[in-house]
């Protein structure tokens, strides 16, 4: 078995990024993460150990705040090459759920799933399951989710009632044991729907994205609700975006937390192509559903996939995103506060660089949100735990080790949170900095110049392809941007 070690590198004082010390090019670690209370487990699919090239592998490290205190190296009892064990991962209390898409068992890539156990000492296997309807290329496994004594499994290839229209099962934890429950499917599957592309569970809710749907659109995508009724799960809503189009791939991921639902629609095009966007839907005890906000990034731009993946908790919600701040394909998370009006926060690693895709895989829990970058350092992977803070806490303020200092002597972040809810990149996150001497510098150079100016004359004129930052061209305060702050800052830049 491979010794399993980690190497922590501390960001600022509240991230910290995890790594496999034998990690190796195209292991993947981060390929999907999962966080709970006292646990963080990370997959990494195309590790190589001792059950052969890409059979995959599962890190699970027990915390405290943001300090590892133990760790252990899961593998499939009866894996093998190409197997992909730990491509999903989900862990809750004791459990862990874990899937070998590529798993040959009930033919070539049908593919199963794993429940582990902590027994108070390590992580031991549990059962396997394998669905008894299961046939070549179904996927079982390509996602899941785990809740109180619930499991759900989604097999998006099977071929049931139509050619890769797929399906998800329901299994419960009776008597120690897991046993099937249910096979969900669509009422009217089309060819290639994908139903079971992405799932979630709660205890009596479960959602399942259906990217491909066409109701819309050419795989404009759907959300297919169902409630438990007399120990049964009823189908009983069909969620369609109320924009949707061709393409926008809605639910290509989805979480449930209580009766909050959180869907992607990473291909949504809005100001740019693909830039991407999440819906926040709240399910009542009535069981209508509630459209409670579409959100998109405020500086969003072509290809960012905003909302490739999405990760839901009481208080917060968090939206991965191709971004390519750190270069192309780098990656950013985006934190939305829900007792707070929906404050955008930007979070992006320090050491972050081109196609290391942080945010393909991200779990919130509480107040700390766990986020993978699987291609990170020539896809070795690494994951970043972090505090999510916010204006209660001054420290929020000095969230970066990159600190610039306003005329008054005071510190203040230039890319972290932005508390105040109004701009992003906000200079005065929570009121005590002030650091008025940097509006008009929209480009982030740290000098108000003539290209601050170009910047906001393509704003104003709409052709808006430098994605202005709208709070830093906001001279006089006037939440509008607009002739007005454009004489401001010229007149800025002569005085000077």
């Amino acid at each position: 078995m491979k010794l399993i070690l980690y190497i922590i590198f501390s960001l600022s004082f509240c991230d910290i990024k995890i790594v496999s010390e034998f990690g190796m090019p195209d292991d993947r670690f981060g390929r999907d993460v999962s966080l709970s209370n006292e646990w963080i487990a990370v997959g990494a699919n195309r590790d190589d150990n001792e059950n052969g090239s890409n059979a995959g592998s599962i890190y699970v490290y027990r915390y405290d705040d943001l300090e590892i205190i133990d760790e252990f190296f899961l593998v499939a009892p009866d894996g093998e090459s190409n197997d992909y064990f730990g491509k999903t991962v989900s862990v809750y209390q004791n459990w862990l759920l874990t899937s070998s898409i590529y798993d040959n068992v009930n033919g070539e890539k049908s593919g199963s799933a794993y429940l582990f156990n902590f027994n108070g000492e390590s992580w031991a296997f549990h059962t396997k399951i394998v669905p008894e309807d299961g046939s070549p290329f179904d996927r079982f496994g390509y996602s899941l989710d785990i809740h109180d004594d619930q499991v759900i499994i989604g097999s998006v290839y099977d071929d049931d009632l139509a050619e890769n229209a797929g399906s998800a099962y329901v299994y419960e934890l009776l008597n120690e044991q897991w046993v099937f429950k249910q096979k969900l499917k669509l009422d009217s599957p089309d060819v290639d729907d994908f139903f079971g592309i992405s799932v979630s569970i709660s205890s009596n809710l479960i959602a399942v994205g259906v990217v491909n749907d066409d109701d819309l659109g050419l795989n404009s995508g759907s959300v297919i609700l169902f409630k438990k009724n007399n120990n049964e799960w009823e189908h009983f809503y069909k969620i369609l975006a109320f924009d949707g189009s061709d393409y926008d791939l809605f639910g290509n991921d989805i979480d449930l937390n209580l009766r909050k639902l959180v869907v992607g629609s990473f291909h949504d095009d809005n100001f740019y192509n693909n830039s991407g966007s999440v819906y926040l839907y709240e399910v009542n005890q009535d069981y209508e559903v509630l459209l409670l906000n579409k959100i998109t990034s405020l500086d969003e731009s072509p290809n960012d996939n905003f909302g490739y993946s999405v990760s839901l908790s009481d208080n917060y919600f968090a939206v991965g995103s191709k971004d390519n701040d750190n270069g192309i394909n780098s990656g950013a998370v985006y934190l939305y506060d829900l007792i707070d009006n929906l404050n955008q926060f930007k979070y992006i690693p320090d050491d972050g660089e081109a196609f290391d895709e942080f945010g393909v895989s991200l779990s919130i829990y509480e107040n700390k949100i766990l986020v993978g970058s699987q291609h990170s350092n020539n896809s070795i992977g690494a994951v970043y735990l972090s505090n999510i803070m916010n204006c209660n806490n001054i420290l929020a303020c000095n969230y970066n080790d990159g600190l610039i200092n306003d005329d008054f002597g005071c510190q203040f972040p230039i890319n972290n949170y932005d508390c105040s809810g109004n701009c992003f990149y906000e200079v005065d996150n929570c009121g005590v900095c002030n650091g008025q001497n940097l509006k008009g510098d929209v480009n982030y150079d740290s000098i108000v110049d003539i290209v601050d100016v170009v910047f906001i004359v393509d704003y104003i004129l709409a052709y808006n392809l430098q994605n202005l930052n709208t709070c830093m061209a906001d001279i006089n305060f006037d939440l509008l941007v607009n002739i007005t702050d454009l004489i401001l800052i010229i007149e800025f830049i002569l005085e000077s």
